[in-house]
């Protein structure tokens, strides 16, 4: 009896935000997507965006960024990553909907589309920002072949590291890295020093 004169009482608006809350942490199992060579070992060759797993802030308040503000955090920028244990891999957002994804230990830079797209049921509010790279591409950490994957834009944002206006290593126009990243953090300034871009 109790229990049943409890349940009368519950907020809704907090069974929402437990509920979306224990989404949150299948978002982060959503990261990035590689491509396994023909014949090839299985290693990832490339990667979509990527999820800090470890990270406790990816978890807060992913409903807060506008339309607005996914804009402008980015479009037409270059964004360092967390990709949690590989590293940091860079992507460059285009305003046509493309994406070009540079990932730790690939020789290949991955082109894909982004999308920003309203979440529904209990998560009406959320901006998401959504990739899908071409066929052939796994995820990182599942190891299963992708489709369009989407998570808050806010919990994305979390995850930069470091960002610059516009195609800063030319990602758009190349399909080699310029290097491979190694499996450790970096940033924009360290790139291009070792580019000799300074």
């Amino acid at each position: 009896m109790l229990l049943l004169r409890m349940k009368k009482v519950v907020d809704c608006g907090l069974i929402k935000r437990v509920a979306a809350m224990i989404m949150l942490c299948g978002v982060a199992a959503l990261a990035g997507c590689t491509t396994t060579p023909i014949g090839g070992s299985g290693a990832p060759i490339e990667s979509a965006t990527a999820a800090d797993q470890g990270d406790s802030k990816f978890f807060l308040y992913p409903w807060q960024m506008s339309v607005e503000k996914a804009k402008a955090t980015f479009v037409g920028r270059t964004r360092v990553i967390s990709a949690s244990s590989y590293g940091s891999q860079v992507a460059y957002m285009a305003p046509d909907g493309m994406v070009y994804l540079w990932f730790p230990g690939n020789r290949v830079i991955l082109p894909g589309r982004w999308t920003f797209e309203r979440g529904s049921f209990l998560f009406e509010n959320w901006v998401n920002l959504c990739f899908q790279y071409g066929p052939g591409t796994v995820n990182a950490w599942t190891r299963r072949d992708t489709g369009k994957e989407c998570s808050p834009a806010e919990a994305r944002a979390r995850l930069i590291q470091d960002s610059a206006e516009g195609d800063v290593f030319g990602l758009s126009r190349k399909s080699e890295v310029p290097f491979v990243l190694p499996s450790k953090p970096t940033n924009i300034r360290e790139i291009k020093e070792r580019l000799g871009l300074n």
